[in-house]
């Protein structure tokens, strides 16, 4: 059976119990958050349309001896994980610690109608869980931040930063998520975390990838030859740029 998910979801919250109580799993495609301060055009967020219920329907999840996902299906897990994290756990929650056991535990329910996987691997798959929750969050307060540096209006920069609202995050939701992100605490975080990139000469450069599916793929490809972890290391910080551009003058 699988349980299918209709847009304009509107989720359900227990003060006394958790976080939020267990409701729908998703939302149709999300809204495009680009604005004009942006670069170049990101990936568009993932939004999940259906949910297996029945065990024929449900996914194995291969893992590698470190304890990680590998292989095609690790690739929607992760997708997975991070559209139910979204959808369902609070934005203005301040940090993950304060995602409450009774949530988390919802968390594991939700991702475990649509796959199947050992519950030795519930508390790493909920610390990834958190990972793909506080990159989020600092993707959207990137974007606010390169908003109010604009040297526009008040309301030019209001009208942008309300194009930024995840459609399912509620409107009150959201305006406490940007008046926390403007905050005087906020912003010497955010000032201490930009000299800390800024002192950054190797960024990795897998993406989604990751240094698991990374190495898993590599093997597969040259099983006589595995990669070592200096070698792994190096390949996840490889510059693309760089190397299209080497690719390009050997051909000339």
């Amino acid at each position: 059976m699988v349980e299918t998910v209709t847009s304009g979801r509107k989720r359900g919250r227990s003060e006394t119990e958790g976080n939020f109580v267990q409701c729908a799993q998703s939302t149709d495609e999300g809204e495009n958050h680009d604005v004009s301060v942006k670069k170049k055009k990101p990936r568009g967020r993932t939004c999940l349309q259906v949910m297996a219920t029945g065990e024929k329907e449900k996914k194995l999840v291969e893992w590698n001896s470190k304890g990680q996902p590998i292989g095609a299906v690790s690739v929607k897990f992760s997708s997975t994980m991070g559209v139910i994290v979204r959808e369902q756990v609070p934005i203005v929650i301040d940090n993950w610690h304060g995602v409450k056991d009774l949530a988390r535990d919802s968390l594991w329910t939700l991702l475990m109608q649509k796959y199947m996987v050992d519950v030795c691997f519930k508390p790493f798959i909920l610390q990834q869980m958190g990972k793909l929750w506080r990159s989020w969050k600092s993707e959207l307060s990137t974007e606010i931040r390169k908003i109010l540096e604009l040297k526009s209006t008040k309301t030019e920069r209001t009208n942008l930063i309300a194009k930024l609202k995840p459609h399912d995050v509620s409107l009150p939701e959201w305006e406490q998520f940007v008046q926390q992100q403007m905050s005087d605490k906020w912003l010497a975080k955010s000032l201490k975390m930009r000299e800390i990139r800024a002192k950054q000469t190797l960024t990795h450069t897998l993406s989604r990838k990751g240094y698991a599916r990374k190495e898993d793929e590599h093997n597969k490809e040259h099983p006589d030859k595995p990669l070592t972890k200096p070698q792994l290391w190096i390949e996840a910080h490889v510059s693309k740029k760089k190397t299209s551009e080497a690719n390009a003058a050997k051909i000339v």
